[in-house]
């Protein structure tokens, strides 16, 4: 992870003109990151009762004194998705990929809920449409976690329609042939975000109450096919005032305790301010009027024509005094923080600039702003009309062309030629309105929480028409088929070749090209008539199915509010008789809850997308709306029958079969899409460095001029910086000397664009443009970028670092040693977003049993996909039928041990990779039950620890067991045979085993039982027990039990004789399963330093010890008195072995010669 730094300073008031700009640049050092988690797990339990109990106390409390009807709670979270690359959904234009961000995109969900009833969940996402096969995930997840509480049947998901968002994420052919396939980036950023957005809003249910108001709004849309329009009945446009939907309908949500917590609103126009030219991410004019509305609210203060509300700013508080610091004083203090380029920094260092999950962590929630999309399928928010590029005059009427062509028609929005200015005006237009609204809002919502839905197959429904003399006819819908008019595209984004909007007779070399693919048959175009079917979706199946035929539909029902929930784009006309014909139902049903007015709103592209629904009378015109009606000309119809079916048995309280189920094509889709395969630098350069400076000498104002940065950076997909930012602005705080964050790139003045050097190049740069709007303050600013670049064949860089922060091993920068902090590390996101390169499941954590903690390798979650999701819950949690873990016993079971090497004399195992909590006791713990052990000896500094058995059997027997398998608290360690070490200089053979560091847990007499020869002097320094004391046992203590023989002489006690002194040998006691009192104590060696102080084997000690009497065991005699002796060397190396590679030992008195490891 890299991250750079531009200081720029400025200083700005009414009165005085803005200074030279001074740019400095800053490269942060690694801020070192340290996460203690280590708290008993009886205390975790204890405090989940408490808070539990707690929680369900305080929801009792507050609905039994509570007034309002309704629990509440409002949900936010990040679904942007890959930022490069990727083809953009909704214009179908193959040369529309991302390369940037104008501000991010989220999912936006409230829950209502009865206190003891029903509840509903309503998400509205920053996306061109909801997708079928996302739903089903997100369904499937929530079942996991809250069982049957959120189904499908009480989901919607909804999809504001921007066309500046990544594709790739719908399941059928014909949606995700522009984007080379089905992109799991895209899939996974919205279920993630989807999932996350109704979990907040779970979490924060409170009882609370809701507001509605609704009011036209007449600036924001125009109608895009008038002439289709004009042919619905004249008796029918007459009843309304205007040629597309100008009301919006907005929902208020009041939490009892901290009051207004959300709106909602629905209001018809299409997500095209941003033209297909455009390669930035964005959310249109709807993301960027929700953007506003929140920061809005979190700042609170007056709307100013001239100001963007700054949410960061409710973060940092306002400087009342910053226009009195002087620019020089500022840029003084900047010029501190000067260093040199190409620091990284670690994915904890980016996690530090997620200012908008800061605002979400707080007490209250944030406000939570949606402006949902309706029946659009019309309206445009080009409002000044579709023009021709090369005459400037008005486009043909009927056909939406200028001399002929299509290509050369565009729509004109507000801010033309600028469409980041006409996103800006339409969404600024539907916040006001929304404010309005919301300011006045003063209808309660009261009554039942309820819902309905039901899949439908649209190929082949069924519908009953009623006639004008009170007759019925039963007419069908059509298996999906696109018209020639679909390629014509719209005035918001015109199409290709010489397609036409309104063609209703087809073209005969288009019929040819398409009969390659497939050739409708006549019933099938009999069905779909005046429709000439250009691609026949419905009936294309290969590799799987071009279209849906399976639909949901829904019904949300909050008291008086019924929201239809339509996977398609309604245009207007469509949207008011499907809107009518559910009020007259509902009428009709004599329920008193619903006397007076009734409010219904559409809320389009949900749970799915089929394209659009026109009128009959529309559908014979044949214009780009017709033409992508795919059900053929009764499709509105039968939307209208379903839907009096359902909000009939809504209000009777009825059940409804659910009815054939979609297909889940997760499993079958295919992505052509070229992964990220590496990243580089241009020359000797360092990712972050910067390539293009701000000019020194440069004056900027306020509200009109720009500042422009370019950076060496890395492919954005590698870190989509979920909840996080790509690029940053921070200004320097005065007296405290710290940097503010003020501007990310969610901000509507801030964009992150990116770009390859060439196409298929792995060098690349981002530019971050930062237009200073007039609510900046004067001050000393810096420029950041965030990113994470990818190796050839390896991990990323970010991930390379965290491991290294994580070791403690600290990047320096003229700044000094970063320190970590507390908010950053609640802000942090460890996890590697792409998913594909994640570990596998942890089958034993889903059993409970795994005891590697945070250090395990596995991902320690439920499953989602695969075998294991297919599990129920109690095969999850004991482990039945557990394919992983059977494919892990598996791998184990085909490791190979050990091999031994061809070295007798070696009896040392070599074991790696320990840390400070691995004690010498715990070594001993693990390695005791394969043979007798002489030694073990911990090299702190080197991370590891020779164990030296006393017989080569019980060495070989520990390399076979635990070759591969070997975990000492939880921490998985490495384990080797130690290396042959050269004899020491001034020792033979037969005394090599007097300089091995002897833990002095057996007599030295059982070891010499090896060489058939009587042992040599060897003579202990036995220190006194300390009171009160326990002494360790373990069954190698006892030789005999460990396969030792043990001669008379020796068990009775007897003494031996040599020119170097006497040495008096003590009995062992017989195997006895709890011993006595300790017969030759010997502290452990954590508690007590030990050996002690080296003397000459044969010569006296400098001074005599006080010795203790031994406690024979039963039947045995009386052992002497061990004599006072000097203890072998400290640093003295087991015998026959040595450090393997990358480690080394050195005797006292000689250099050690070592071999390769075995």
């Amino acid at each position: 992870m890299y991250y750079v730094y531009g200081l720029m300073g400025y200083g700005l008031n009414s009165k005085q003109s803005p200074p030279e700009i001074k740019v400095r640049y800053y490269k942060e050092g690694k801020a070192k990151w340290l996460r203690n988690l280590i708290t008993m797990m009886e205390r975790q339990s204890l405090i989940r009762l408490w808070s539990s109990f707690f929680y369900i106390s305080t929801l009792f409390w507050m609905q039994v004194h509570s007034h309002s009807e309704y629990l509440i709670g409002l949900g936010s979270y990040d679904i942007t998705g890959p930022a490069a690359d990727v083809n953009m959904m909704g214009y179908a234009d193959m040369a529309q990929v991302a390369s940037g961000i104008h501000f991010r995109l989220r999912a936006r969900t409230f829950i209502v809920s009865e206190p003891q009833g029903k509840r509903v969940v309503f998400v509205n996402i920053d996306a061109c449409m909801a997708s079928q096969i996302v739903t089903l995930k997100v369904i499937e997840r929530l079942k996991a976690r809250y069982g049957d509480l959120y189904t499908e049947k009480n989901v919607a998901i909804s999809g504001i329609h921007t066309h500046a968002g990544p594709g790739g994420y719908l399941q059928y052919v014909v949606y995700i042939v522009t984007s080379l396939g089905f992109v799991r980036q895209s899939f996974d950023a919205l279920v993630d975000g989807i999932e996350n957005s109704i979990i907040q809003a779970h979490e924060n249910l409170r009882p609370g109450s809701i507001f509605l108001n609704n009011g036209e709004l007449l600036d924001a849309g125009v109608n895009r096919s008038p002439s289709a329009y004009l042919n619905n009945p004249s008796e029918e446009r007459g009843e309304y005032k205007y040629d597309t939907d100008k009301e919006m309908t907005l929902l208020k949500f009041v939490d009892d305790q901290w009051g207004p917590v959300g709106s909602f609103n629905w209001f018809a126009t299409h997500g095209t301010s941003m033209s297909r030219t455009n390669s930035l991410i964005s959310g249109d004019n709807k993301g960027a009027a929700a953007r506003l509305m929140e920061d809005w609210f979190e700042q609170r203060e007056e709307l100013v024509s001239d100001e963007i509300p700054r949410r960061v700013s409710s973060i940092i508080g306002n400087h009342q005094d910053s226009r009195k610091l002087a620019s020089e004083e500022l840029l003084e203090i900047a010029s501190y923080f000067e260093s040199q380029p190409g620091r990284p920094a670690t994915r904890v260092s980016s996690a530090a600039r997620r200012v908008r999950s800061a605002l979400r962590k707080a007490d209250k929630p944030g406000f939570v702003s949606a402006f949902c999309q309706t029946n659009c399928g019309d309206v445009s928010p080009n409002v000044l009309g579709a023009f021709c590029l090369d005459t400037g005059l008005r486009c043909d009427f009927n056909h939406s062309t200028c001399g002929g062509r299509n290509e050369l028609c565009y729509g004109r929005g507000p801010g033309y030629p600028d469409e980041f200015e006409s996103t800006r005006v339409i969404g600024e237009r539907q916040f006001k309105k929304a404010l309005d609204l919301f300011s006045k809002a003063s209808e309660e919502l009261q009554g039942k929480v309820d819902y309905r839905q039901v899949y439908v197959d649209f190929s082949q429904l069924n519908v009953t028409l009623s006639k004008k003399d009170g007759s019925s006819e039963v007419v069908r819908t059509c298996p999906a088929a696109m018209g020639f008019a679909f390629a014509a595209g719209t005035t918001d984004g015109p199409g290709a070749f010489d397609f036409t909007q309104g063609d209703d007779k087809g073209n005969p070399f288009w019929r040819m090209v398409r009969n390659f693919l497939k050739t409708p048959h006549k019933k099938q175009m009999d069905c779909h008539y005046p429709k000439p079917i250009l691609l026949d979706t419905g009936e294309m199946t290969k590799p799987y199915a071009w279209a849906p035929s399976i639909l949901s539909l829904q019904i949300l029902r909050i008291g008086k509010l019924f929201i239809l929930s339509v996977p398609g784009e309604f245009t207007t006309m469509a949207g008011r008789r499907l809107r009518d014909a559910v009020k007259t139902q509902l009428k009709r049903s004599g329920d008193k809850e619903l006397s007076g007015e009734i409010h219904v709103v559409i809320a389009g592209l949900a749970n799915g997308y089929s394209q659009y629904v026109t009128t009959f009378e529309e559908y014979q015109v044949q214009r780009y709306e017709g033409a992508s009606t795919l059900f053929g000309p009764h499709t509105l119809s039968g939307y209208i029958q379903e839907f009096k079916k359902l909000s009939k048995s809504l209000v009777l309280g009825r059940n409804v079969q659910p009815g054939p189920q979609p297909p889940n094509l997760l499993d079958k889709q295919v992505s052509f899409l070229t992964p990220v395969v590496m990243d580089t630098a241009t020359g000797g350069d360092s990712f972050g460095d910067v390539i293009s400076d701000v000019p020194k000498n440069l004056s900027v104002k306020r509200g009109s001029d720009q500042v422009t940065v370019v950076f060496q950076s890395a492919c954005p997909r590698n870190d989509l910086m979920t909840e996080g930012t790509f690029a940053l602005v921070e200004r320097l705080e005065r007296e405290d000397k710290t940097w503010t964050p003020v501007y990310d790139d969610d901000d509507l003045c801030l964009r992150f664009k990116w770009s390859r050097h060439k196409k298929f190049s792995s060098r690349s740069q981002a530019t971050i443009e930062w237009r200073i709007p007039e609510s900046a303050s004067p001050g000393v600013y810096r420029i950041t970028h965030f990113g994470a670049a990818k190796k050839l064949f390896g991990s990323y860089f970010a991930e390379e670092h965290d491991r290294k922060t994580r070791a403690g091993l600290d990047y320096e920068s003229s700044f000094g040693k970063m320190r970590p902090n507390d908010t950053i590390l609640k802000l942090q996101r460890t996890t590697p977003y792409y998913k594909r390169n994640r570990a596998h499941v942890c089958s034993f954590f889903i059993r409970g049993e795994c005891t590697r903690g945070e250090e395990c390798p596995y991902r320690h979650e439920m499953p989602e996909t695969g075998e294991l999701s297919q599990q129920n819950i109690k095969d999850r949690y004991y482990g039945v039928n557990d394919p992983v873990a059977m494919k892990l016993l598996g791998k184990a079971g085909e490791m190979g041990t050990l091999e031994s090497p061809d070295d007798q004399s070696i009896k040392t195992l070599y074991v790696g990779g320990l840390n400070s909590r691995i004690l010498e006791q715990d070594l001993r713990d693990q390695f005791y039950a394969y043979g007798e052990i002489e030694s073990i000896r911990i090299l702190a500094d080197k991370a590891c620890a020779f164990v030296t058995y006393t017989a080569r059997e019980g060495a070989e027997k520990a390399a076979q067991e635990l070759s591969n398998r070997l975990v000492v608290n939880g921490q998985r360690l490495k384990l080797m045979w130690g290396r042959p070490q050269a004899p020491r200089p001034d020792q033979d053979g037969s005394n090599q085993q007097g300089g091995v560091a002897h833990s002095g847990l057996l007599p030295r007499a059982v070891i010499s039982q090896q060489h058939n020869q009587p042992p040599p002097m060897q003579q202990y320094y036995m220190h006194p027990p300390p009171p009160n004391q326990d002494k360790p046992y373990y069954p190698s203590m006892d030789p005999q039990r460990m396969g030792a023989v043990i001669s008379t002489q020796e068990a009775g006690g007897s003494s031996t004789e040599n020119n170097g002194g006497s040495s008096s040998s003590y009995m062992m006691p017989p195997h006895q399963p709890y011993p006595p009192a300790p017969y030759g104590y010997m502290p452990s060696p954590y508690q007590q330093q030990y050996p002690g102080p080296m003397h000459h084997h044969y010569a006296p000690p400098p001074a005599a010890y006080q010795s203790y009497p031994q406690q024979p065991g039963p039947g045995s005699k009386p052992a002497p008195s061990p004599s006072a002796v000097s203890a072998p060397p400290p640093d003295s190396a087991p015998a026959g072995s040595s450090a393997p590679s990358g480690s080394s030992q050195q005797p006292p008195t000689a250099s050690t010669t070592t071999d390769s490891s075995q």
